[in-house]
């Protein structure tokens, strides 16, 4: 008989364990967004599209976007200026931002890869680099997240 009554007691519990997973539907799993936002992240590595949208970047004597608009210029570089101001400008691949910085800017100065402008820079020796500008910034922390990995692309 007590079998009996601990199991109708159990009977009317029930556990959902499946409360707190995503909705594969609707994509709410976090391992899927992790993943995807990881992926959209290294599309955009050391493409020079400004992170907030809104930085240009001269190419020659036209103005684009985006380096990778720019014909055999593709590496991106950002100078700092007054009052938080900046600058972009596309360069060869591989090649060095440290020069070149328009009148008015210089290379971003850095403690730590958060405190330079975009996502796919690195702080190395003070000063805000684009990944992809030196192989010396190999294994060097991305602001965006990932390790600098020059001759594979960017921040991965």
């Amino acid at each position: 008989m007590r079998f009996f009554l601990f199991a109708a007691a159990l009977a009317g519990c029930t556990q959902d364990f499946d409360a707190f997973l995503g909705d594969a539907s609707t994509g709410g799993d976090a391992t899927t967004d992790a993943a995807t936002d990881a992926a959209k992240d290294a599309a955009q590595a050391d493409t020079g599209g400004g992170d907030e949208g809104t930085l240009m970047f001269s190419c020659g004597t036209q103005t684009v976007a985006s380096c990778s608009q720019c014909n055999g210029f593709s590496q991106p570089c950002v100078y700092c200026g007054a009052s938080s101001t900046l600058a972009g400008r596309c360069i060869q691949q591989g090649s060095t931002c440290t020069g070149g910085a328009p009148n008015g800017f210089q290379s971003c100065s850095c403690a730590n890869a958060s405190a330079c402008p975009e996502s796919y820079q690195v702080c190395r020796m003070g000063f805000c680099r684009t990944c992809t500008d030196s192989t010396n910034n190999a294994g060097q922390s991305c602001k965006g997240g990932g390790t600098c990995v020059p001759l594979d692309g960017g921040c991965i």
